[in-house]
């Protein structure tokens, strides 16, 4: 799992990282991440989001990201991750830069979903 944190009281912008279980399960956190790299031909794959119940759609996004981030200590570490996980941090970057997957999913995903996202919008339980 991961989860996006924007801190409005000071300028620092969090998201962090739940290992697998069978892995030991470890948390990661990063803080003021930034990407180094975003590389690789441009991969179509639906996604969903916690912030968006119910909402699905396909969404383009590039394979295989180099991220810097600070950790809980304030020390700087550099990660690498392909497939799944590079995915995963470009979701919860655009997070942190206010953008959600209904502005990276196509008009024809957004026409499917329309109705759902009205219903979000009327109750108000969308970010």
């Amino acid at each position: 799992m991961v989860l996006p944190l924007r801190k409005w009281a000071l300028p620092n912008e969090i998201f962090v990282t739940q290992g697998e279980a069978e892995e030991g399960g470890d948390e990661k956190v990063f803080i003021n991440p930034k990407f180094l790299l975003v590389d690789g031909l441009l991969e179509s794959s639906e996604e969903g989001c916690l912030s968006l119940p119910d909402i699905r759609g396909t969404v383009r996004r590039q394979p295989h990201v180099i991220v810097e981030a600070l950790d809980v200590h304030g020390k700087i570490f550099t990660m690498e991750e392909t497939g799944l996980m590079a995915r995963c941090w470009q979701h919860e970057m655009d997070h942190l830069d206010g953008v959600l997957i209904i502005d990276r999913m196509s008009v024809i995903d957004r026409i499917v979903n329309r109705k759902r996202l009205r219903a979000l919008e009327s109750t108000g339980d969308s970010d």
